[in-house]
């Protein structure tokens, strides 16, 4: 990763400093060592399903689908004066005085701003003013600006249902340029961070979007682009090169016969000529071309000459075009780049340009698989800059290269990790915009200096927060790639990044808070004994994952950390100016898997305190007295296994206490397994708390302060809160005015109830938990009799009278229906489903809502099936369409829902007692994909059958 040439002279001359001083400067120089591949592994393993050993595609979008139609069905019971959640930021951030990694000046300041990690924007070409740019976040979604040149652009996220999906390629269709489409998933491996589900198109310049149902199953996007024509090309890491002549309906693959499922790039020159890239992370790239793209087929293609003579191995290749002149720069099996070839007659025969070993690494610096991006001059084409871990041109064919961009300590500033670039000019000024992992950075003088446009682009990927106990709108939280930031002003904010490098977990000690923690990557923590004001780093051990899960003991002041297999270290002293002193725990014989979670009993004393450490194992530990054991002997004498084989087999995440130690819930994050465990006896026997939760990573909990029933969930859809626990019939709902983005911690401070919530694309967010989790109850009860007449009585804790109470049914649980509107405390209702689902909402004068626990009830009586529906066939080829038998007189209503909950087709009918119906649909108009056939009759009865169009 990223090398700080300037620590490591500086290091070089400061071997005389003291003690402190050289830990924190060695720990600035391992900082710009990261081993992403490390990161990617981690939240692979930690997320995938351990049954298969895969994360399953479907899932994430199924749990996005599901909370989006829940949101939607309680949307009018709130307004805007009720919103919960504020939105902290940071909406633009400055260095601190600590932070040893220092950005150098842009065009209009003398520091940069920082965002998050963008993979890919367009300008878009119906602004001739270039002030309109649609950019993707990697876990942020799509936002957009239309005054990008200005110092303060207006960056506004297009909508909260794509916050959780890597937005990795975008394009605009030239041929209609209100047409943009959206490529999601990071393309690396099966390990990608953020997930994807395929393309997404707009049809109004980015202001609205759509999943092309047809492309749902791809996790993995390297790039999609339009031709002129507007037929669309779409390279992936899983199902090689796809193209779409019908705007995406429908998709032929045509990866050239012969080399790799995996094309991570491709360039479609203006000769017409469509040149693609193949092969990643094997032994051998490929290069291949056509002259007829649109007609092109995997046996059609032309092969290439003279592209990397050299046997060694090369991992990827990335390609620039303009006209007939190509260049090409290859990676080797370190991830740097080590060649430059160039061709000049389209692409027929290659001349290597020269070795770029005679170069720094620091191009790629062991990260060419994921930062590498090329674009050659649009005036000039012996002209290129090649984009790794900082900014490199050439302006000799490539027979040299020279750095043009640094990313800390020099200018111009632009922050590392280039994902993205366009190099163009408008009335003679050439203009160089890039977009890499600090956001985007834009030049109008040829890369002599840069400006950041980041203000108000609020996509931080933060991996955890800290909030402090006394101070108000006091915060820390650690980010990917983005350091470590402090939050210390009201409402939006801004930051400053106190630490550098990626930023993990956060500490704020809640009794002495003038003791302050952030960390980096594994064992390597900073202090602050001075309330944040500076930091002094040190590394504990070269041990324990990227993100390395701990905690801060703040009645003992010791910190329990991660230091590998069945391994734990406790850092004794970091209160103190003294050199850390540390002891390793190994538990051979107690312990199982490698530690994921650290809680420290709440209720631990002055020289006891109990520790609980949860494993990627599913084992849960408690540790008595840890602050004291002294050996490896000792605390296993002292750990007792509580999960007792009730728990899943997966990566636990977050240990929660409630009001005793006897109160514990337990997150896992792996698909596939359940994923909330409850206990009331401190672990000798364990409920599932479920749901009706989707099958996704729940990463935190938290209970509301003094009751054991409700919790607050940090799950990869937002977050969820319930009104009571009861098992397997335990009601989840997504906290309104929280963004549909994946959320990874909380934070309370207990004086007055504030939350701060650390999302990985969408800053910090924060609330009154008292308004999360109200303190009023609807607590709904329901009996049944023979007939199905059901009886509704509920109890409005705490309620006024002026309250109104809306009475909703629902035949799935979901989508909920109005069947009362009364200031009553009970109601009845004739059913006619097997099973019916109800609520009820409770309107307070003041606009809140609040909503009361699901009751679902049974049938008592055989309930004879209005009618039964049967598909012609499944899958559905062609003429689709069912058949309708009835065993009444019914009026039936029919709806076909994509995957994402749309309605693509309906219609209505008439169906007489003992008759079958055939009804016909247009499955012609329907993409390849998956979709869900609805049939109702005018007495609430439905049928649903899901089938796939191929």
């Amino acid at each position: 990763m990223k090398k700080s040439y300037f620590l490591f002279v500086l290091l070089s001359f400061c071997l005389f400093a003291c003690n402190n001083l050289r830990e924190e400067n060695e720990m600035e120089e391992g900082e710009e060592n990261e081993n992403l591949l490390e990161r990617y592994q981690q939240e692979f393993d930690m997320v995938k399903n351990p049954t298969t050993g895969k994360v399953p595609e479907e899932k994430l979008w199924e749990a996005i689908s599901y909370t989006k139609n829940l949101k939607e069905s309680m949307a009018p019971y709130f307004t805007t004066e009720s919103s919960i959640w504020t939105e902290r930021g940071p909406y633009f951030d400055s260095v601190g005085s600590s932070n040893g990694n220092r950005r150098g000046a842009v065009a209009s300041r003398t520091e940069g701003y920082t965002s998050g990690r963008i993979n890919s924007f367009i300008v878009d070409e119906l602004d001739a003013t270039g002030n309109t740019v649609v950019c993707g976040g990697v876990s942020g979604g799509i936002w957009r600006c239309t005054n990008f040149l200005a110092a303060q652009p207006n960056w506004t996220p297009v909508n909260d249902f794509m916050s959780n999906l890597s937005i990795s390629s975008l394009c605009q269709d030239p041929s209609n340029k209100n047409v943009m489409y959206a490529a999601t998933g990071e393309p690396f491996f099966n390990l990608g961070a953020v997930r994807g589900t395929g393309v997404f198109k707009s049809i109004d310049r980015g202001l609205t979007w759509t999943l092309l149902s047809n492309t749902a199953y791809i996790q993995r996007s390297f790039k999609i682009e339009c031709d002129a024509s507007g037929n669309v090309y779409y390279a992936t890491g899983e199902f090689g090169l796809l193209r779409s002549t019908n705007g995406g309906t429908s998709w032929t693959t045509i990866t050239p016969t012969g080399t790799s499922n995996e094309c991570t790039d491709f360039e479609i020159s203006n000769t017409g000529r469509l040149h693609v890239s193949l092969g990643f992370f094997s032994s051998r790239v490929f290069h291949r071309y056509t002259d007829n793209p649109t007609t092109v087929t995997s046996s059609s293609w032309n092969s290439s000459f003279g592209l990397r003579n050299s046997t060694v191995t090369a991992r990827r290749l990335e390609i620039s075009c303009l006209g007939n002149i190509l260049y090409g720069v290859t990676t080797n099996s370190a991830h740097n780049v080590d060649s430059c070839y160039k061709s000049t007659d389209g692409g027929a025969t290659w001349v290597l340009a020269n070795p770029f070993s005679a170069y720094p690494t620091g191009v790629t610096n062991t990260q060419g698989w994921v930062n590498l991006t090329l674009m050659i001059n649009p005036t000039n084409t012996d002209e290129f800059i090649v984009g790794g871990l900082d900014g490199y041109r050439s302006y000799n064919s490539g027979e040299s290269v020279g750095i043009f961009s640094y990313w800390v300590n020099s200018s111009p500033y632009v922050h590392a990790d280039h994902h993205a670039m366009k190099w163009w000019y408008v009335g003679g000024q050439e203009r160089i915009l890039i977009a890499g992992d600090g956001g985007f950075f834009y030049s109008t003088n040829g890369g002599a200096s840069f400006e950041d446009k980041n203000y108000n682009l609020r996509i931080k990927q933060f991996y955890s927060c800290a909030i402090h106990p006394t101070t108000s709108d006091y915060f820390l939280a650690g980010s990917q790639d983005n350091g470590s930031h402090q939050l210390k002003q009201p409402g939006m904010s801004y930051s400053t990044e106190v630490t550098g490098g990626d930023g993990c977990f956060s500490f704020i000690d809640q009794l002495n808070p003038e003791f302050q923690f952030t960390t980096f990557t594994g064992n390597n923590l900073r202090k602050s004994l001075d309330g944040g004001n500076t930091f002094v780093g040190h590394q504990l051990s070269a041990n324990g994952s990227f993100v390395n899960p701990m905690d801060y003991d703040a009645v003992n002041k010791k910190l329990y950390a991660n230091e590998g297999d069945k391994k734990f270290i406790r850092w004794n002293n970091p209160t103190t100016n003294a050199t850390h002193n540390v002891t390793v725990f190994t538990m051979n014989n107690t312990f199982n898997g490698t530690p994921t979670a650290f809680t420290v009993s709440p209720y631990s004393v002055a020289n006891n305190t109990t520790l609980f450490v949860g494993t990627n194992t599913g084992n849960l530990f408690k540790v008595t007295n840890a602050d004291n054991v002294a050996n490896s002997a000792a605390a296993e004498a002292n750990t007792t296994e509580i999960g007792n084989g009730y728990l899943s087999f997966g990566t636990i995440k977050c240990i929660a206490i409630g009001t005793t130690e006897n109160h514990i819930t337990v997150t896992f994050t792996n698909y596939g397994i359940s994923k909330v465990f409850t206990t009331t006896n401190g672990g000798t026997t364990w409920d599932i708390i479920d749901g009706n939760l989707p099958d996704m990573p729940v990463r935190w909990a938290t209970y509301l302060p003094g009751n054991n029933n409700k919790l607050l969930l940090a799950t990869e859809a937002g977050v969820f809160y319930n009104n009571t626990a009861l098992g397997a019939a335990t009601q989840w709902l997504p906290s309104p005015g929280f963004p549909l983005v994946r959320t990874d911690m909380f934070r309370i401070k207990a004086n007055d109830n504030t939350i701060v919530a650390a999302t990985y694309g969408r800053g910090l967010w924060t609330a009154n938990l008292s308004q999360v989790l109200p303190l009023r109850d609807i607590q709904l009860s329901a009996t049944s009799n023979k007939e199905n007449m059901v009886n509704l009585e509920w109890k409005g804790i705490d309620a006024t009278v002026n309250v109104k109470y809306i009475v909703q049914a629902s035949s799935d649980g979901v989508k909920f229906y109005d069947i009362a509107n009364t200031n009553s405390l009970k109601t009845t209702h004739q059913y006619n489903q097997p099973i019916m689902y109800y609520r009820v909402v409770g309107k307070e004068a003041n606009g809140k809502a609040i909503f009361s626990n699901i009751i679902q009830v049974k049938s008592n009586k055989s309930i004879k099936q209005a009618f039964e529906i049967n598909l012609n066939s499944n899958p559905i080829v062609n003429n689709g369409g069912f058949n309708i038998t009835s065993t009444q007189n019914s009026s039936i209503a029919w709806q076909i829902f994509s995957i994402n909950g749309a309605i693509v087709q309906q219609g209505r009918t008439s169906v007489l007692t003992n008759s079958t119906q055939q009804i016909r649909f247009n499955s012609a108009a329907l993409s390849s994909g998956t979709y869900v056939l609805k049939v109702s009759n005018n007495n609430n009865f439905s049928v649903s059958k899901k089938f796939v169009k191929q």
